[in-house]
């Protein structure tokens, strides 16, 4: 109806929005126009909607709600009338429950998405799960890998899948032969690991860890920064404190410290580590607070790596 209504009104200039989905892409064809997608807003702008219904937030929130909301402009929308109406315009509160998925009202745009989602195959919808565990772009071959492995599909089945979610909006195109999960769909799937179980959530962390090291990660700021993402929620701490202190001036010029800080400080004081895993992750710290000419910090985490650096013998 809509491709008849504009072939029939030819001199009217016609702009038609619509959510990602199989019939956006069918409708472009037949009208042959070129779908574009709009870009998220940034930080400052989902701050600013935020401020315009007397909700305060911080950077910080509003980076979250960036992640939560993949920046969509009606998703952000909808997200600053629910923490007006529902959370007392307590940003805080409404991201820890939507990052847990504890929240008891939905947008109007998570029920259209997760019509979408019922609406595929069992099979696509698993596929959907693991290819949210990753936030970076991953090449068509690495997708394919992953799925087989983790679902146990042959290679034929898991193109199948894939061409499933490349159709329906939800997988697009990134750089070249990579591809992506739409951000409107990277927090509408189902719990990972409701969906998947504890053993296959694992399996496909590990996958895909594999393919994020194995395609050169430490070349490229997106997959290096998606290794120190992943090793401390694979429960891999040793394996992480490794990486981030043995490239702690890379971190640092790549501007991912702040994003390793909490992990790092936990680290220093966990108990169940060994005292000198536990002092490589304060002499880190150390290193980070030197550079940022926070002294204070500094002289408290030397203190913290002196103590542990007497717990154990250096080699």
């Amino acid at each position: 109806i809509v491709a008849e209504l504009v072939r029939a009104a030819s001199g009217i200039k016609w702009t038609l929005l619509g959510h990602p989905e199989q019939r956006t892409k069918t409708l472009a064809l037949l009208l042959d126009i070129e779908i574009e997608e709009f870009a998220p807003w940034s930080i400052d702008t989902i701050a600013r909607a935020f401020r315009l219904t007397e909700c305060r937030v911080t950077a910080e929130q509003a980076q979250r709600i960036s992640i939560l909301s993949g920046g969509l402009p009606l998703v952000v929308n909808s997200l600053c009338h629910m923490c007006s109406r529902s959370y007392d315009a307590n940003v805080e509160s409404m991201c820890t429950e939507l990052e847990a998925g504890t929240q008891l009202e939905s947008t109007p745009q998570d029920r259209i998405l997760g019509g979408l989602i019922d609406a595929l195959s069992k099979e696509s919808q698993s596929a959907l799960v693991v290819l949210t565990l990753v936030s970076v772009p991953l090449d068509r071959s690495e997708v394919r890998a992953v799925l087989s492995e983790c679902l146990e599909l042959s290679e034929s089945r898991a193109a199948a899948v894939l061409r499933e979610l490349f159709n329906a909006g939800i997988v697009r195109a990134a750089l070249g032969t990579e591809l992506v999960v739409h951000d409107a769909f990277r927090f509408a799937g189902s719990d990972p690991a409701t969906s998947l179980g504890s053993d296959r959530l694992q399996k496909a962390r590990v996958a895909l860890r594999q393919v994020v090291t194995d395609s050169g990660s430490d070349r490229r700021v997106d997959r290096f920064a998606e290794i120190l993402r992943l090793l401390p929620v694979m429960g891999e701490m040793v394996a992480f404190l490794d990486v981030v202190s043995n490239a702690s001036e890379h971190v640092m010029e790549l501007g991912l410290a702040r994003s390793v800080d909490e992990i790092l400080t936990a680290a220093a004081s966990n108990s169940d580590l060994s005292p000198e895993d536990r002092f490589w992750a304060a002499d880190t710290l150390a290193f980070f607070a030197f550079q940022r000419d926070d002294f204070e910090r500094l002289d408290e985490y030397l203190g913290t790596a002196t103590v542990l650096l007497e717990q154990f013998e250096p080699e």
